[in-house]
């Protein structure tokens, strides 16, 4: 549920709105891997996901509140 306020977009077609999640896991040494995943909230498809060691803070493009990180290279949008 959003804040009070706050407009949440219900997708209604494939590409109309994206969310991202961050996942982190310990390896079996001990050391960090983390995961940033781009879905389709109609689909439920993973359009993008990036596996590092470390993701910095996100300072890629922003549009509706979605972020397509800079490092992919991605000029990709979800529709309006």
């Amino acid at each position: 549920m959003g804040s009070v306020g706050e407009t949440v977009n219900k997708a209604e077609y494939p590409n109309h709105v994206w969310s991202y999640d961050f996942v982190e896991y310990r390896t079996e040494r001990g050391g960090k891997l983390r995961m940033l995943a781009i879905i389709d909230e109609y689909t439920r498809e993973c359009l993008a996901i990036r596996v590092a060691p470390s993701i910095p803070a996100i300072g890629g493009n922003r549009d509706s509140g979605v972020v397509v990180p800079d490092a992919w290279g991605a000029e990709a949008h979800p529709q309006r």
